[in-house]
């Protein structure tokens, strides 16, 4: 049996790659059922949650109607829970309810991030990716992460401008962190620039050598550019939003396929105008805990 760091360098490098595939602006899928862009029909959002407070494991799916399906899993066949590797205990549970309705919505709003992540490949991106559908991730917490020492370059299209090349190189000559170390330096920054919306970005500096005190060749050199090539570049992974009428602490939007950041900011709030959490995934969070009644649920298909 292999051991649990082998299957999480594997799952890194499937991260890594599938983060290629992930598209952050609005795509369309089925011409006959699709939302077009610009359509005055207004854009009908589901969300889906999963509660690990139960037996079996519950997922959630709240469509356009506040119609809700589920998915019951038994703990058994999950895997644990490891920091950065949610999709790989949850999309099971979430994939089969969203191929199901993928016809029944035009965005899903996932609890957790989208490219918000160490490989730009959260639960949203990897549930938007696997089942062809627009979705967006909205986390109700910040986790700071750094990518340095990586084994291969995720896709960071803002690199990718400077430097082509670098592709999906291993050990690039880049290192980016976080800017916010943590939600109450998120929090002070809203408040103090009384901010509903606050960008929260990567940003990537320049390796220095590690054996000499003098920086590295300069990356246009590299490149044989006659201008110059800034010290770091900035990265737009998501936005803390402020949403509710009460709510102090905002929650995480990010990109998960399918969408641009701007479009999934604009529906997040329109669909949080009394509540934290945008209302689909509110009803999907308390319908999979067992505080919300199942009685408008469909009938799962038979095996």
């Amino acid at each position: 049996m292999s051991s649990p760091d082998s299957a999480l360098n594997v799952w890194e490098l499937e991260q890594t790659e599938r983060s290629y595939q992930v598209r952050r602006s609005w795509i369309e899928f089925s011409p006959d059922t699709d939302h077009e862009r610009g359509s005055s029909r207004p854009v009908l959002l589901a969300g889906v949650d999963v509660a690990w407070n139960r037996e079996p494991l519950t997922a959630a799916l709240c469509l356009p109607g506040k119609q809700i399906d589920l998915e019951e899993y038994p703990t058994r066949h999950v895997p644990p829970y490891y920091s950065s590797f949610l999709a790989y205990r949850e999309a099971p549970l979430v994939v089969p309810l969203v191929q199901r309705h993928r016809r029944d919505f035009d965005v899903l709003l996932v609890d957790g991030n989208g490219i918000l992540h160490p490989r730009r490949y959260g639960l949203a991106s990897a549930i938007g990716v696997e089942c062809g559908v627009r979705t967006i991730g909205v986390a109700k917490s910040y986790h700071w992460f750094a990518n340095t020492g990586l084994s291969m370059l995720p896709n960071v299209p803002a690199l990718l401008t400077l430097e082509p090349s670098l592709g999906r190189m291993r050990d690039p000559p880049w290192h980016g962190e976080l800017c916010y170390r943590n939600e109450h330096e998120i929090r002070s920054v809203m408040e103090a620039e009384n901010r509903l919306v606050l960008p929260l970005c990567m940003r990537w500096y320049q390796k220095r050598a590690e054996t000499s005190h003098t920086p590295a060749q300069p990356l246009s050199n590299r490149l044989n550019r006659d201008s110059p090539v800034p010290d770091f570049v900035d990265e737009v992974l998501g936005a803390a939003v402020r949403t509710g009428r009460r709510a102090r602490n905002p929650v995480y939007v990010s990109v998960g396929h399918g969408i641009d950041l701007d479009t999934a900011v604009t529906l997040v709030q329109a669909a949080a105008r009394e509540h934290r959490l945008p209302e689909p995934l509110r009803l999907a969070d308390q319908v999979a805990r067992g505080t919300q009644p199942r009685t408008m649920s469909f009938p799962l298909p038979s095996p």
